[in-house]
């Protein structure tokens, strides 16, 4: 009997000190991944930061849970909004590399902006020219209800942004929307059939 219950005494015990370096292990992530963070909002650490918080989602869930939590209000924070602040930029790279659906209305909130001059046709392509819009489109399906209220309640610039962004998704889901929305044709009007030439590239 007192074999019996030393066994479960260091049983139990094993246990509390398993969970105890559990909840250790995963404070210790925790912070880590809200130190890094931190330095995400400094621009002289930034860019490091946006490549270790890259490569902390691959080991630690955790990580990736407090991106989620705080990364769209980062984002849809007017006073950030630098273009060539490289916090806001990394916080929007991020948004899109992890696929942050949870980032789209904060990154469609900008999708009108004009990001600098003229650009070539590749670079139009994949939405170099506006990190917000190909964060979306990195996204996917996920942002096409968010892209869908831009089509339906945006500025030309916004709309012309969200026709770009749902083209580079490129999916059945995309191409309804690029193909049924009335708003398109609005668009096509005004940017003296940009837009045609688009669908029709999108559809082949």
């Amino acid at each position: 009997m007192a074999t019996v219950k030393r066994l479960l005494w260091i049983a139990v015990t094993a246990c509390v000190v398993t969970i105890i370096v559990w909840l250790g292990v995963s404070t210790q992530k925790s912070r880590s991944a809200a130190h890094v963070f931190q330095q995400l909002q400094n621009a002289e650490t930034s860019d490091h930061a946006k490549d270790e918080l890259m490569n902390l989602t691959k080991t630690n869930p955790d990580a990736r849970s407090y991106l989620v939590a705080h990364l769209p209000q980062l984002i849809a924070d007017e006073k950030l909004l630098h273009f060539n602040s490289p916090v806001w930029i990394n916080a929007v790279h991020l948004a899109g590399d992890l696929h942050v659906d949870e980032a789209a209305p904060s990154l469609a909130r900008w999708i009108g902006l004009v990001w600098g001059g003229p650009t070539d046709m590749s670079r139009y392509a994949t939405m170099e020219d506006n990190p917000p819009g190909q964060a979306l489109a990195k996204i996917g399906d996920h942002t096409i209800p968010v892209l869908k209220g831009v089509l339906d309640h945006g500025s030309t610039q916004e709309r012309t942004n969200a026709v770009r962004a749902l083209f580079l998704i490129g999916s059945e889901h995309a191409k309804t929307i690029l193909m049924e929305h009335p708003k398109c044709y609005s668009v096509k009007n005004r940017r003296n059939g940009g837009i045609f030439r688009m669908r029709r590239l999108f559809l082949q």
